[in-house]
């Protein structure tokens, strides 16, 4: 018996791959960096926040990056595993250095770097028996390589805190001085006006601004510092791209070149002992925020993970693959049985089947119900079950129309087709986010997570029907799986090289802007967020833009595309754990914002500026989405009888029910509530099994 050489192929390129991963991955804790966590474990009060560092040992000849690394680079990114009740503050990097490698000049370390962070324990907690951390770091000379070391730390450990207190003392002072920026387009020479007050004694000469987000400088320009009055002048070339505005928020560091004197101008900082509640650079595991569908499309192996999904549902749709065939015989022969519990089981098939298909018809039904208490989960499947049997209800009812609907045909497999291509859009989209959710190089291995995935389907459908020798399936078959197993590995590499976040104080930047006489009106917004997509044209519109300007209205827009525990705690304190939130705050301070609806039309937004009646701010956002979602759920589950899983069996099976009753119409529509209910109980069982798993994966 010949077997087939493709399958036999690629299986050795999923193994090739699946090896070659792996290796890859064990060298990346490679021998150019020495990690080690430190610990400031000094007895001190209880609840009182403590120190620890990542102290990074880097080989001669090698460098690593600061937050912003001047050039093509990377920051370190440390991810914290803590006890329950304790948060991390930001990563605070120390004053970066600049070194020319590779025809770049970058912004970064050699020898030596401690990325310090403060941990808040809960009331009456002290230092923690064990600490972990996960580093992961872009090391450059001539190549780069990518590293990463898993750190722990136990009472006993060796903990170091005079190096800990020596690397804090040598942070950048923080400071609140307003920057002044002038830019020239056609030049783009760009001075940053630094209102230091005449603070700053050191010799200008030997001074260096180093923006703290990049795309603001181009870092191999010179840069001249002068004094005017009450202010330092920071002459340079703007980067390509630059737009004029430098972003308070960031803000960056001014810096003498022989270490004598360093200030923080915005961002993150040690405050006078005290510790700042935003992260930046540092996420914890195991906190306590709020599970909602937000919360897992912050996090990009989630993004690829649902990318991954809907381009197997738009192959599959596409006939490049089926699935489903045994359990569809199975479910024949149930279906087949007299009496109601052939309609019964009926329902249930029908239910097995449209799962596939719940994607382009219930997303935000499906959405709110896993991020919304048991009991309106539950509801919420429910009228997706009660929306989908409606028809089945009606045909029973009135068998008269069974005529009206359409004969089945070759109409149905080009309808089948079509709708892979919302499918397509869906992953597209997915895809923008996961871009602006990781650098470059993640972005790329998660393409090729999604090639893997398609090779993966399409050596399942082209060798792995039942068509097929035994052999030569189970080839398939292990193919497939490790072609997966490996755009899995490709997934979560990208997802590991995730942008830095860098931490906003959202109501500080309120505050400066009511300071200057302006009200303001704050948009919390999010990529992953389809209504704050659909609010924008309204937002944005030449309308609403020319009545902020005439009524001196600052517009602020707050990304929570990523993970952001500071911008999560504005939500909260404002009722919300998610997106979207519009705030219009009054120029006078102790007047309370007013709360915007989820839904805007630029009438709403000029009747919130102009002072119109406060109703529009009172209604609840989430009794709206809950109705919206209920309201979707039950329509999503009668539109999923038009989707190509489930549309043929409509006709075919009010004819079983016309035929088992003896076209009696009180036996038609005992047969059509056995359907019904068979459609409930799959349902539900679909509920138990999404809810187990949301309960698993919050935990």
């Amino acid at each position: 018996m010949a077997i087939p050489a493709l399958p036999v192929l690629f299986l050795q390129v999923a193994l090739f791959l699946w090896i070659g991963l792996s290796g890859a991955r064990a060298q990346l804790s490679g021998g150019q960096i020495e990690a080690h966590l430190l610990v400031d474990d000094r007895p001190r009060a209880a609840g009182e926040p403590f120190l620890v560092g990542v102290r990074l040992e880097i080989e001669n000849g090698w460098h690593i990056y600061w937050e912003n690394p001047g050039s093509p680079g990377a920051a370190p990114k440390v991810t914290w595993t803590l006890p329950d009740g304790y948060t991390a503050g930001p990563v605070l990097f120390p004053v970066p250095h600049r070194f020319d490698a590779a025809g770049f000049r970058s912004y970064g370390y050699e020898k030596e770097a401690i990325l310090l962070a403060a941990i808040t324990p809960p009331p009456g907690g002290s230092v923690p028996a064990t600490l972990s951390a996960k580093v992961v770091w872009l090391v450059c000379a001539e190549t780069c390589v990518r590293g990463s070391a898993d750190l722990s730390w136990k009472t006993g450990d060796p903990s170091d805190p005079d190096l800990i207190r020596k690397a804090a003392a040598a942070l950048p002072k923080r400071v609140a001085w307003p920057v002044e920026t002038l830019y020239d387009s056609a030049t783009r020479e760009v001075t940053f006006g630094l209102v230091d007050s005449g603070a700053v004694q050191a010799d200008l000469a030997k001074l260096y601004f180093y923006p703290a987000s990049p795309g603001i400088t181009d870092s191999a320009a010179a840069q001249t510092v002068v004094r005017n009055g009450q202010s330092l002048m920071v002459k340079t070339q703007g980067a390509s791209g630059f737009a004029g505005i430098f972003p308070p928020e960031t803000g960056g560091i001014l810096a003498a070149d022989d270490g004598s004197a360093a200030w923080r101008i915005g961002g993150p900082a040690l405050q006078e002992g005290t510790v700042a509640e935003s992260a930046s650079g540092a996420e914890k595991k195991g906190g306590d925020a709020p599970k909602g569908w937000g919360y897992w499309l912050q996090r990009p192996l989630i993004v690829s993970c649902l990318a991954a999904v809907m381009l197997l549902i738009a192959l599959n749709l596409f006939g490049v693959f089926e699935i489903g065939g045994s359990l569809t015989g199975v479910g024949a022969d149930l279906t087949h049985r007299e009496g109601l519990a052939g309609s019964f089981f009926s329902g249930a098939l029908a239910t097995l089947l449209a799962t596939p298909c719940t994607a382009p018809a219930m997303g935000f039904a499906i959405t709110y119900a896993m991020g919304a208490p048991i009991g309106i989960a539950v509801l919420i499947f429910t009228l997706i079950g009660v929306g989908m049997a409606t028809p089945y209800l009606l045909l029973s009812a009135f068998p008269a129309w069974i005529a009206r609907l359409p004969k089945p045909g070759a109409w149905m497999e080009t309808f089948k087709q079509t709708m892979a291509f919302p499918m397509i859009v869906v992953m597209a989209w997915l895809l923008s986010v996961l871009a602006q959710q990781v650098d470059s190089e993640g972005f790329f291995l998660g393409l090729l997570g999604l090639v893997s995935v398609a090779i993966a389907a399409w050596i399942f459908g082209r060798f792995g029907s039942p068509s097929r020798e035994e052999l030569t399936r189970r080839i398939a078959w292990g193919s497939s799986a490790l072609l997966l197993l490996t755009a899995f590995q490709l997934a979560s590499r990208g997802a590991g090289q995730e942008r830095p976040v860098v931490a906003r104080d959202v109501e500080a930047e309120i505050a400066a802007l009511q300071d200057q006489g302006k009200s303001v009106f704050v948009d919390f917004t999010a990529s992953w967020c389809v209504t704050c997509q659909v609010n924008k044209p309204a937002i944005h519109g030449e309308e609403v833009q020319r009545l902020f300007a005439e009524k001196g209205v600052a517009f602020l827009e707050v990304d929570w595309t990523q993970e952001d525990p500071a911008i999560l705690k504005v939500l909260q304190k404002h009722g919300r754990n998610g997106v979207p939130l519009y705030l219009l705050f009054s120029k006078d301070k102790t007047e309370p914002p007013k709360v915007l609806p989820n839904l805007l039309t630029p009438g709403l937004i000029a009747e919130a500026v102009q002072g119109g009646p406060r109703a529009k701010e009172k209604q609840e956002p989430k009794e709206l989405g809950l109705w919206a979602a209920l309201g979707g759920a039950f329509l999503g589950g009668m539109i999923l009888n038009l989707m190509p899983c489930v549309f043929p069996v409509i006709s075919l099976k009010i004819m079983g029910f016309v035929a088992q009753a003896g076209e009696d119409r009180r036996r038609i529509l005992h047969h059509g509530l056995a359907f019904t209910a068979g459609v409930l109980v799959f349902f539900w069982i679909i509920t138990a099994v999404l809810l187990s798993a949301r309960a698993a994966l919050g935990a």
